[in-house]
C-alpha cells in the first residue's frame, strides 16, 4: 500500500511538473528601431517603452510569451530573424519586400495615417500640385518617401532625414515648408507640445494627405516566413485585441509619452 502511494505521490509531482513547465512563459527576442517616437524608444533603464511596444507585450502576454526589445539598425534587424537571432522585427514605416526579404507580416498593430505637417496658414495644402516650388521633409528611406518620390517629386523638392525630429525643427526655422509624417508623430511631437499652440509663431497642424496612400507593410510585426506557427500563433492574437483597427495616433495617451527632449 505504502509503495502504491508513493508511486502515486511521484506521478503527481511529474504531472505538476510538467503543466508548470507548459505553462512557463516563452521568449520572443522582437528588434527594434532604438529611438522613435511615440512608437518606440529605450528608457534610461534600457526598457522598451511606446505606443508599439506596449501593442507588442499585449501580443506576447496572449500567446503567453515575453517580449524581448533588441535595439539595432533595421535591416541588420531583419538579417538576425534570417539567421535565427531574433524572432521578429518591428516593421513602423520601412520598406520591405517579403519575398525577398523572407519575412511574414502580421496583421497591423494601428493603422498609419500619413498627414501634413506644416504653419497653420497653409492647412488646406494637401494635394501634390498645391505644393508647387516647395520643401517637403520626410523620414529617409520611409514608404512615405518612396510615395512622395512617385506622387510629389514633380512639384516639390524633397528633403528626406534620418529623424523625423531635425524635419521638424527645419519646419520651425522655415527651411522646409511641410513635414510628412504619420498622425501619432505629430500628436506626441507636436499637438502635444507648445508647437501645436495658439500663441506659438507658427501654429502647426497636421493635414490628411488627400490622394488614397496604402502602406501594406507598416506598423507590423515581421516573422521569419520559415516560422510559420509562430506567425499562425501571432496572427490569431492580434484579431483578439480591440477593433476596428484604430489610428496609431489614438493609442499617443499622458501615459505613453516621449521622455523631454
Amino acid at each position: 500500500m505504502k509503495y502504491w502511494l508513493l508511486v502515486l505521490g511521484v506521478i503527481c509531482l511529474l504531472s505538476t511538473a510538467l503543466k508548470a513547465e507548459e505553462q512557463k512563459p516563452i521568449t520572443l527576442y522582437i528588434g527594434i528601431d532604438k529611438q522613435r517616437y511615440p512608437y518606440v524608444w529605450m528608457d534610461k533603464y534600457q526598457k522598451a517603452q511606446g505606443i508599439l511596444s506596449e501593442r507588442l507585450n499585449q501580443v506576447c502576454k496572449k500567446i503567453n510569451a515575453q517580449c524581448e526589445f533588441v535595439t539595432g539598425d533595421f535591416y541588420d534587424l531583419v538579417q538576425q530573424i534570417q539567421t535565427y537571432q531574433l524572432n521578429g522585427v518591428l516593421v513602423i514605416d520601412q520598406v520591405v519586400f517579403p519575398d525577398i526579404d523572407q519575412l511574414s507580416l502580421a496583421a497591423p498593430l494601428c493603422q498609419f495615417q500619413p498627414v501634413f505637417i506644416q504653419a497653420k496658414e497653409y492647412q488646406k495644402r494637401n494635394k501634390p500640385e498645391d505644393f508647387q516650388r516647395t520643401i517637403l521633409g520626410v523620414q529617409q528611406g520611409s514608404v512615405l518617401h518612396f510615395y512622395l518620390l512617385d506622387h510629389y517629386s514633380n512639384f516639390a523638392q524633397l528633403r528626406p532625414y534620418e529623424t523625423l525630429e531635425s524635419g521638424l525643427f527645419d519646419l520651425i526655422v522655415g527651411r522646409i515648408d511641410a513635414l510628412v509624417a504619420d498622425k501619432a508623430f505629430y500628436q506626441s511631437r507636436v499637438a502635444a507640445t507648445i508647437l501645436g499652440q495658439e500663441n506659438q509663431t507658427p501654429v502647426l497642424v497636421a493635414t490628411p494627405m488627400s490622394v488614397e496612400f496604402a502602406t501594406p507593410s507598416t506598423m507590423m510585426l515581421a516573422i521569419s516566413s520559415s516560422n510559420e506557427s509562430l506567425f499562425n500563433h501571432l496572427r490569431q492574437a492580434l484579431q483578439t485585441l480591440s477593433q476596428p483597427l484604430q489610428g496609431c495616433a489614438a493609442l499617443v495617451t499622458d501615459t505613453v509619452k516621449p521622455p523631454p527632449d
